[in-house]
């Protein structure tokens, strides 16, 4: 999948002076309009690793030819454009359930303070009209919405329901992981909600989800190929069922 917002530098390869700098696009998109030389690219996303570990023997991967692994690059004409496909790795690690809910919660606490402060500074300009107090809503507003833009994933566009296999009552709270099946590499963790509702936004690869939630049986998909779907991004979300301990263990005794 593309990914926005993620700061690439053209760095001069004999002195190390930064060049150019980048943001990528939505569509993960960067362009350097380059002098002749010898230049490299940088990168530092805290949630990913560059250069890639996983592809570093590999030149192409599936669409994107050319993959970039930190080599020089050398540019022999005047206004030769760089716009390298650079892979990056996701830093991923399994984490508690516990500690996902207290992360959800200390987000979702966040929010709600900064729309409470956003409010108040409605109030605020509408009892004290001026240019400063309007300036200043303007600038929370914008600063709400960029960090709203980079800190909430996009949505899919179907969902996924967990549910209890005895019941059928759907399980709010389980955590639903997302693996690259060829690396077994952990790309996202979501919980569900009360509705016990999940779904992943998913590229042109190979995957396997886990399902853990305290009292049930820990549960694993079988690989879903979506190399070949005619789409480049997709929801995965397969409805799944979850069987419970307490009740195993009732029947067996």
């Amino acid at each position: 999948m593309p990914v926005d917002l993620v700061i690439v530098r053209l760095v001069d390869a004999v002195t190390g002076r930064i060049i150019q700098s980048r943001v990528t696009d939505k569509e993960g998109r960067y362009a350097f309009m380059a002098a002749p030389g010898r230049y490299k690219l940088e990168i530092n996303q805290p949630q990913f690793n560059f250069p890639s570990q996983f592809l570093i023997s590999l030149k192409d991967d599936g669409i994107f030819l050319d993959v970039y692994h930190g080599e020089i690059i050398e540019v022999k004409e005047k206004g030769a454009l760089i716009t390298a496909n650079i892979p990056l790795d996701p830093v991923g690690a399994e984490r508690p359930i516990g500690r996902i809910i207290r992360q959800i919660a200390l987000r979702r606490l966040q929010s709600s303070l900064s729309v409470i402060s956003i409010i108040l500074s409605v109030v605020f300009l509408a009892i004290t009209p001026g240019i400063l107090t309007g300036a200043l809503l303007g600038v929370q507003v914008i600063f709400y919405a960029l960090f709203r833009h980079i800190g909430v994933p996009p949505k899919p566009k179907s969902w996924g329901i967990v549910y209890d296999k005895a019941s059928r009552n759907p399980l709010g709270s389980v955590a639903a992981r997302i693996f690259d099946k060829q690396y077994n590499k952990l790309l996202e963790t979501q919980l569900t909600d009360k509705r016990g509702r999940y779904g992943f936004l998913v590229g042109r690869n190979e995957y396997y989800i886990t399902y853990e939630k305290n009292g049930y049986e820990k549960r694993q998909t079988e690989p879903i190929d979506l190399k070949n779907q005619p789409e480049p991004s997709s929801s995965l979300a397969p409805d799944t069922e979850l069987k419970p301990l307490e009740r195993e263990l009732g029947i067996k005794n």
